[in-house]
């Protein structure tokens, strides 16, 4: 979770830590500007070491990881659909075509936020409440913290998805060098069936936090991991759904030993994401209705 730093008046604060971050809060009668310069703090390192001089800080702010789902539709005709979700453990940050989160009338314990959208063939989608037209959908979902985190990390590798504590470790997920990273899961993403203008979106929305280290470690988790807190409901249903939801974490020097079993070579060899995901040879079929959605979430190390 990266810290950021604003200082008061307009005056600077300066901190002891290489790497930190610096920016100005400039404030004049009603008006506000903040301009910020410099680097983030890594998510590794902790505020409270930093020594900020003449205590000038007014301010923190952090900045929450969180998950970015696109769902891209595909119709051979003009067609009117409803899609939604059913989230618990998320709250919206944001979302396009613009829409609102309401309580789920299914359950107490969850939020609803939905689209209604006209598909086009041409693959262009149009919100039928706000006129706006666009490739496809987005949201920006930011994990809200459970009761109590869990004791220990799962045993089961195939347990559902905690959003405020996302699992990736040795035996449930791969590391590779960040210069192998990139093109191994580009070619992941092009095999689960992803067309390059939804990879690169992916991939490049990634580079400003992969880029901070040296080996990345990822999974790719199934549907049944996703459901109990993201369910997608779409009216009338595709005849191909396929979810595509990536786990990615840095990993440092000191932490590679760990994952020597855990490499470019196992990552490539008898995987099977086409089930994980909900893959299917209909995809390529150009007459049914298919719809992708893809997303993806840095993970930070959290004591538990």
């Amino acid at each position: 979770m990266p810290t950021y730093v604003l200082t008061s008046y307009g005056s600077d604060v300066r901190v002891t830590r290489p790497g930190a971050y610096l920016g100005v809060l400039h404030i004049n009668d009603n008006m506000t500007k903040q301009r910020f310069v410099g680097t983030q703090l890594r998510p590794d390192e902790v505020f409270t070491r930093c020594v900020p001089q003449d205590k000038k800080v007014c301010r923190v702010m952090f900045c929450a990881r969180s998950v970015r789902p696109g769902i891209k539709l595909l119709h051979p005709d003009e067609k009117d659909v409803e899609i939604s979700y059913s989230i618990k453990d998320w709250s919206l940050a944001s979302s396009y075509p613009t829409t609102t989160l309401n309580p789920d009338h299914s359950s107490k314990h969850r939020k609803r936020l939905r689209w209604y959208i006209r598909v086009h063939p041409s693959g262009m989608i149009e919100d039928l409440l706000t006129g706006t037209k666009s490739s496809n959908l987005f949201c920006e979902l930011a994990p809200s913290s459970p009761t109590t985190a869990p004791a220990a990390p799962p045993k089961d590798l195939q347990a559902a998805l905690v959003p405020a504590y996302p699992d990736v470790r040795p035996g449930n997920a791969w590391c590779l060098p960040l210069e192998l990273f990139v093109p191994h899961l580009d070619r992941v993403l092009e095999d689960l069936g992803l067309e390059v203008e939804c990879r690169t979106g992916m991939i490049t929305s990634w580079l400003p936090g992969i880029s901070r280290h040296g080996h990345i470690a990822y999974r790719i988790l199934h549907r049944t991991q996703i459901d109990p807190t993201m369910k997608l409901t779409i009216i009338p249903p595709p005849s191909v759904l396929i979810r595509i939801f990536v786990l990615y974490k840095g990993i440092s020097t000191a932490e590679l030993p760990q994952w020597e079993n855990s490499g470019v070579a196992h990552a490539q060899s008898g995987l099977d994401w086409r089930d994980a995901v909900g893959w299917s040879p209909e995809l390529a079929n150009e007459t049914l209705f298919r719809v992708i959605e893809y997303g993806a979430m840095e993970v930070h190390d959290v004591e538990i």
